[in-house]
């Protein structure tokens, strides 16, 4: 299929024109999902100050939400990614327990989702 000259000039000024800044994230997920809590923890090193060798406390968390399925219904996980920083001081700064990986980085379906639908 042919495009007419102006047609591809246009959609590469539009591509040129977009940049990341600009990007307005993702849509939030659908309200009436039920939302299931995944607390990922800190491992041991990052709950410990490095310069004053106490135990440092969680203070929030990075969230993050993905569509699962579960037998019948779906709903929303939301993987939490604990951080953590010591009250003490700020030189150590704060720590985030590492995500884990998942097939489909940055899609909205967990992989059990993604399995489930167009199978494994």
């Amino acid at each position: 299929m042919c495009r007419p000259a102006s047609a591809e000039r246009s959609n590469t000024a539009h591509k040129k024109r977009r940049s990341p800044q600009n990007h307005p994230g993702r849509n939030e997920l659908p309200e009436h999902l039920e939302r299931v809590d995944k607390i990922i923890a800190c491992p041991p090193e990052i709950c410990t100050c490095n310069e004053r060798g106490g135990d440092t406390k969680a203070f929030g968390y990075d969230v993050s939400e993905v569509i699962d399925r579960l037998p019948v219904e779906f709903s929303v996980i939301r993987i939490m990614d604990e951080k953590h920083a010591c009250a003490s001081c700020i030189e150590q700064g704060v720590a985030t327990a590492p995500t884990p990986e998942r097939s489909a980085p940055k899609s909205i379906f967990s992989d059990e989702a993604i399995i489930s639908f167009w199978g494994s």
